[in-house]
């Protein structure tokens, strides 16, 4: 009776009860740090202790069960690597990184849940990052991160830190986070050329040759590629692109050749750029004068006339040349005598020193002891410029000559002076022969295939046209104007007509009535076939009438032409009548044909041997032939 018996009233998942001995002892693990136990760490229990027999007695009480905290969670963070990336301009305090808000503790209550950050350290990153304050985990920028210092260029602008995170209470967790922190080049520096280019070249210098090179140079980091290109000036009146510069290597070149005359300076606007900048240069070119010019005289080309007596040291006809050159002084010029000046009859005065000489004679002719022989003198007169202005050595500089033609010719006495000049006649005759190569063989073959395909197409044209006209054109033959046969043996000709008559058999779907014999006559509505309808009861009306229009007319063969003689023929019997009134239509021979023949417009017919066909069918005209002679036996005719 003295045995209890223990039991929990209220349900927990956390705690049980011995039933026997009463001792609560925990189910599970405990978790402080998760669950409702975070925000209430109190459990209540409720425990029932009664009798063990039944009927016995009980008693209820509560225990509280307090759950305390302790530091079995260490700190962590979301992430332990961090990846930064600071302009190089950055000024020093600039916080970079505030590892709190990354980082916790999952402990339920203080000091538990609580750490700090220890170690801060990283490679070459010495005195350009620091915590403050110590622990914080608040990481700041102190040192300098420019991006063209050595030092950092050796550290390729990157650094890495490390710094843990840890428990302020024991048993100390900790992790360790990693801080990656790249630098950003900006752009500091310009673009800026190295100086003010002036480059010299010479007006003689070929096509693509350098004048010089321009050098532009950025100190940011890291380099860039800078390219070069000519934003205005080098052109001249002939040309708008005198020179070319390399977008590489700013190596400037010609793309023609210079010219001192037309422009003997020339200022440049260079442009350099990279991907961050832009700047630009003045360069200027002087193109150095050379004597590239040769010297032009008026004239170049004249004729002249002088008497053989013309007295040595006179000016020939007050022949004068006046000559200028581009690149040369008017003092610069030299004058000589080429070929053509025979016996050195003729000379220059001045010949050096000015731009305006005169022609002198310098010897006189001797025509009488052959000393002379030439009556006509064709002068070759070289001009040349020394280059007196160019302050260089004679044997250094350049010279140019120009070239004069003068034609003389000696007046024997006593010819007078002839003070006008005219402009003698040259005929040209030019000799061609045509000769055959026999490399051209291909050019009678193709005049004879030419003519051979023109030939056939003419004959075809030809034949389509004698086509064209017998198709369209009828001819009619000429009348005879002769006569066949003597005068007075016209009557003894024979003339016929032979008509072609077809039996058919054909149905006559129609009745009419004939308005000139008032006869009734049946027809075919599609052949237009005719015949009369009863021709026993018709006979009686016509009879008379056919009697005098059958007739047979003949003509002798050897009598010539006679008066024809109208034989009339009997009709016996029904039978006859009916023949007769079908003989409007026509007669059908034995071979199914019904000839005709007419003389003289009087129709002559034969009759056919089978006679005339039956009631039921009627003869009918298909075809006409031509006229022709019918082979009678001689018949014995009457002229009526």
């Amino acid at each position: 009776m003295g045995r209890l018996l223990y039991q929990l009233t209220t349900h927990n998942e956390h705690f049980i009860i011995n039933q026997l001995t009463g001792s609560i002892q925990i189910a599970s693990r405990i978790n402080r740090d998760a669950g409702k136990l975070k925000h209430n760490p109190n459990i209540l229990l409720e425990i029932l202790v009664k009798d063990r027999p039944k009927g016995g007695q009980e008693n209820r009480t509560q225990i509280t069960f307090i759950i305390e905290d302790i530091n079995d969670n260490p700190s962590t963070c979301n992430q332990f690597t961090f990846s930064i990336s600071v302009p190089e301009k950055t000024i020093k305090g600039m916080l970079l990184l505030n590892l709190v808000q990354h980082c916790f503790d999952n402990d339920a209550e203080a000091p538990n849940n609580q750490f700090n950050f220890t170690d801060l350290s990283g490679v070459r990153s010495n005195g350009k990052f620091s915590q403050d304050p110590d622990g914080s985990g608040k990481i700041l920028l102190i040192g300098d991160l420019d991006y063209e210092d050595l030092n950092n260029l050796a550290a390729g602008n990157k650094y890495v830190l490390s710094i843990q995170v840890q428990d302020i209470v024991s048993p100390y967790f900790k992790s360790t986070i990693y801080i990656y922190i790249q630098t950003i080049p900006e752009n500091e520096f310009p673009l800026v050329f190295d100086s003010p280019s002036y480059f010299e070249v010479s007006e003689m210098k070929p096509v693509q040759s350098r004048i010089g090179q321009v050098h532009a140079t950025d100190e940011d980091y890291p380099k860039s590629n800078i390219t070069y290109s000519i934003l205005s000036g080098g052109s001249t009146v002939q040309y708008t692109g005198l020179f070319w510069i390399n977008p590489k290597t700013g190596v400037l070149q010609l793309m023609t050749k210079a010219d001192f005359e037309s422009a003997p300076l020339h200022i440049l606007t260079v442009r350099a750029a990279n991907r961050e900048d832009t700047s630009t240069a003045t360069v200027t070119v002087k193109i150095l004068d050379e004597n590239d010019e040769k010297p032009t005289c008026e004239p170049n080309f004249y004729f002249l006339t002088i008497p053989v007596d013309l007295r040595v040291g006179t000016n020939i006809q007050n022949f004068k040349l006046m000559c200028a050159d581009k690149d040369s002084s008017p003092r610069s010029f030299r004058y000589s005598i080429g070929q053509g000046n025979k016996n050195n009859h003729f000379t220059f005065s001045p010949n050096a020193g000015s731009n305006v000489t005169s022609l002198l004679l310098a010897t006189p002719f001797d025509y009488s002891s052959g000393f002379d022989k030439d009556w006509n003198y064709k002068l070759l007169v070289y001009i040349t410029d020394d280059n007196l202005l160019t302050s260089r050595k004679k044997a250094e500089a350049f010279i140019e000559t120009g070239t004069v033609t003068l034609n003389i010719e000696v007046i024997p006495p006593p010819t007078t002076v002839i003070t006008t000049t005219s402009m003698p006649r040259v005929t040209y005759l030019i000799q061609r022969e045509n000769v055959y190569s026999s490399s051209a063989w291909y050019v009678p073959f193709v005049i004879t295939v030419g003519s051979m395909l023109l030939s056939v197409l003419l004959g075809y044209q030809f034949f389509l046209l004698v086509k064209f006209i017998r198709r369209h054109c009828s001819f009619k033959p000429k009348e005879d104007k002769g006569f066949l046969v003597k005068k007075g043996e016209t009557k003894k000709a024979k003339r016929e007509v032979v008509l072609e008559m077809t039996k058919i058999n054909t149905v006559f779907d129609g009745e009419a009535l004939d308005p000139v014999t008032g006869k009734i006559y049946e027809f075919n509505s599609k052949s237009g076939a005719r015949k009369w309808k009863n021709p026993s009861i018709q006979l009686q009306s016509g009879e008379k009438d056919l009697r005098e229009q059958v007739a047979i007319w003949t003509v002798a063969d050897g009598e010539g032409m006679k008066p024809l003689e109208r034989i009339n023929k009997e009709v016996d019997g029904k039978n006859e009548q009916m023949e007769a009134d079908d003989i409007h239509v026509g007669l059908k021979s034995e071979e199914g044909k019904v000839e005709t023949s007419q003389s003289l417009g009087t129709p002559k017919v034969q009759k056919s041997k089978e006679g005339i066909t039956g009631q039921g069918s009627s003869p009918i005209l298909i075809g006409r032939a031509s006229p022709k002679i019918h082979p009678l036996s001689p018949v014995k005719t009457t002229e009526k």
